[in-house]
């Protein structure tokens, strides 16, 4: 869970960008590599004013820039709207948002993945077919594809379409997005892995 959803009490309502409509916070990446984070969560008044709210992520934002040494991470908006707050960001890149949020977050080649030290030896099924399969020597010979590798537990929008997935991905509409399935303890026990095109 990311640091700034922390603050915030769980809920369900759309979180709309360019992409379309997803229930819940969700985070969208741009080819241009940049990671907006969209938090829209339910949010209990008598835990936080918008204020406090609006204090406390700014300051961990200002931290982190400090921290640095630039401004990696801005944040566009911090609102509530009756009980549901509205809390937008951008990442200059996918470290940004790792870093700052403290999960697993990796965008690049398949190549540039394994030598990042992450595991792919698994079996990947087609995203619209899940008859069609890949494995770690036909992705790492891949060309035009990126993998995403995370334990985020919002939903995540691409800039093109998913190809593969490996276990516990469920695909959104138009293989465009995606969000990990949680075990029967709802949690999130390992990171996944997302095949697209680059």
């Amino acid at each position: 869970m990311g640091m700034v959803v922390a603050f915030l009490m769980t809920g369900a309502v759309a979180c709309d960008n360019e992409s379309g409509s997803v229930e819940g916070s969700c985070i969208s990446v741009s080819e241009d590599g940049t990671i907006s984070d969209c938090i829209r969560e339910s949010f209990d008044k008598d835990y936080y004013d918008q204020q406090e709210l609006q204090t406390q992520v700014l300051q961990a934002v200002a931290n982190y820039n400090s921290r640095v040494g630039e401004e990696r991470i801005s944040v566009e908006r911090v609102q509530i709207n009756g009980n549901v707050t509205d809390v937008k960001m951008e990442f200059r890149s996918y470290q940004d948002y790792a870093d700052f949020n403290r999960e697993i977050f990796f965008i690049g080649t398949p190549l540039e993945a394994q030598a990042a030290g992450f595991d792919l030896n698994q079996v990947y099924v087609g995203a619209e077919d899940d008859s069609k399969t890949m494995g770690e020597a036909e992705l790492l010979a891949s060309t035009g594809v990126k993998v995403l590798i995370t334990n985020t537990d919002q939903t995540i929008q691409l800039y093109d379409k998913i190809l593969y997935v490996s276990d516990y991905v469920q695909v959104g509409a138009k293989s465009r997005s995606f969000q990990i399935v949680k075990d029967e303890n709802n949690q999130i026990s390992k990171e996944v892995c997302v095949i697209f095109k680059e």
